[in-house]
C-alpha cells in the first residue's frame, strides 16, 4: 500500500515523502523514521495520509502543534 508522510514545523512543510508499505508495522516504521526528523522542533506534526482509504480514515496526525490538526491532541512531553 502507498502511504504519504509529512512533517511540518509551526504548520510549515519541512517535508513530504511517499512510501510504499507491505503492512501496519511497515507503517509505523516508516512513522519513526521521520518523526525524527520534526520531533526535535517544540511545535511539530506529523501527517500520515492513506490515499486509498476513505476520507473519514485517510489521515493520521500527531504532534507537539495542533495548528493543522482537525480533532487536535497535544502531547506534552516532560523535559
Amino acid at each position: 500500500m502507498k502511504i504519504i508522510v509529512r512533517g511540518y514545523v509551526r504548520s510549515e512543510l519541512r517535508f513530504e515523502e511517499s512510501v510504499t508499505v507491505d503492512d501496519f508495522n511497515d507503517v509505523a516504521e516508516a512513522a519513526l523514521r521521520h518523526v525524527a526528523m520534526v520531533s526535535g522542533e517544540p511545535e511539530h506534526m506529523l501527517e500520515i495520509e492513506f490515499p486509498d482509504a476513505p476520507d473519514a480514515e485517510r489521515f493520521a496526525r500527531f504532534g507537539t502543534d495542533p495548528g493543522l490538526m482537525v480533532i487536535p491532541l497535544k502531547l506534552d512531553f516532560p523535559n
